[in-house]
């Protein structure tokens, strides 16, 4: 509902989400018209969550924050667990982003309580679902799949050779994917709106 009421004043909104980015960006798709979002493009969204996947969530986001002695550590440890080790500078605003200073200890800016979730109800989201909808996912992903991600009503486009981390790994291969869905007016990385 945070992120619906960023969109209410707002036109012509088309949202890209990644994992469980693209998740909420489908799920926004079902108040399309209350949000004026004209289309949803969702990548690498798990859909398949067995028992355990559930519960390591929940432990994950009932653990308190894990914090470092140095931002070394720290900066390590995000660039891991966001996919971009070895593809970002450790100096650079995107690290600097995801990485917090709280008495004197480093830690992850985010905190650990987002990462709870419950089983998602696809067959339920996908019939709510109002705007058009463009799904991706890598035949390399090994936490997404395309079977998967066709239960939301959508044909997936695969893309050869990705894993989970298209968008950081290869850009231009999902730009690409992403401009080929969107109006021809749109077709630059300046005019859309990233969710």
């Amino acid at each position: 509902m945070d992120v619906a009421a960023l969109l209410r004043d707002r036109r012509d909104v088309t949202l890209v989400g990644h994992s469980m980015g693209g998740l909420v960006a489908i799920v926004l798709g079902s108040m399309a018209s209350a949000c004026s979002i004209r289309q949803v493009v969702a990548f690498g969204v798990k859909t398949d969550w067995s028992d355990e996947d559930v519960a390591r969530t929940q432990r994950f986001a009932q653990a308190p924050a894990k914090t470092f002695a140095t931002r070394g550590e720290a900066v390590d440890r995000y660039l891991r667990l966001s996919g971009l080790h070895g593809l970002v500078d450790s100096e650079s605003d995107t690290v600097a982003a995801g990485i917090a200073c709280r008495d004197g200890a480093y830690m992850l800016a985010t905190d650990p309580a987002v990462g709870a979730i419950e089983r998602p109800d696809i067959a339920r989201i996908a019939s709510g679902i109002e705007a058009p909808l463009t799904l991706l996912c890598g035949d390399r992903d090994a936490i997404a799949s395309p079977e998967g991600m066709s239960r939301f009503g959508a044909p997936v486009r695969i893309l050869a050779g990705q894993g989970h981390n298209v968008h950081v790994e290869a850009p231009e291969v999902f730009w690409d994917a992403v401009k080929d869905s969107l109006p021809v007016a749109w077709r630059t990385p300046a005019s859309a709106a990233g969710g």
